[in-house]
C-alpha cells in the first residue's frame, strides 16, 4: 500500500493530503496555497487566487462573477500546477493579470513556530 501511494502522489492524481494520509505533514495543503503574479523586475506579487474577502467585495459584480466561475480551475491548478498550465494561462480571470508583463507563480505558506511568523515560499514558476 505505502509503495502505491508513493508512487500515486509523484506520478498520478494523488496528493499526499489525499492518500489516507500518508505524508500529509511533508507537504503544505492546497488550502495554503496561492497563485500570484510577479510583476517583472520589482518584488510586487499580485494575489491572483485566493482573494481575501475585502478584496473580493470591492471588485465589480462582472469580475465578482468571473472570480467565482473559475473558482474550481484556481483551486485544482494550485494542487497541480504542472498539470494545469494551460486552463491556468487561459482562464479568463488570470487573463486580467497576464496583460501586464510578468510571470505567474504558485506560493505556499510556511510557518516559523520559533520566530512566529508566516513566509510565502515559492514552489512552482510558469517562466
Amino acid at each position: 500500500m505505502i509503495s502505491w501511494q508513493v508512487y500515486a502522489s509523484n506520478f498520478q492524481n494523488l496528493t499526499r493530503w489525499k492518500g489516507c494520509g500518508y505524508g500529509m505533514y511533508t507537504d503544505s495543503h492546497g488550502e495554503y496555497r496561492a497563485i500570484v503574479y510577479r510583476l517583472k523586475g520589482t518584488d510586487s506579487l499580485l494575489q491572483v487566487f485566493p482573494l481575501k474577502k475585502e478584496a473580493y467585495h470591492k471588485l465589480s459584480e462582472d469580475d465578482q462573477s468571473l472570480y467565482f466561475n473559475s473558482g474550481k480551475t484556481l483551486r485544482v491548478a494550485s494542487f497541480y500546477p504542472e498539470w494545469y498550465e494551460e486552463d491556468l494561462k487561459e482562464n479568463p480571470w488570470v487573463s486580467i493579470f497576464l496583460e501586464q508583463e510578468g510571470n505567474l507563480e504558485i506560493h505556499r505558506t510556511d510557518l516559523d513556530i520559533d520566530e512566529k511568523e508566516a513566509r510565502s515560499v515559492k514552489v512552482y514558476s510558469y517562466e
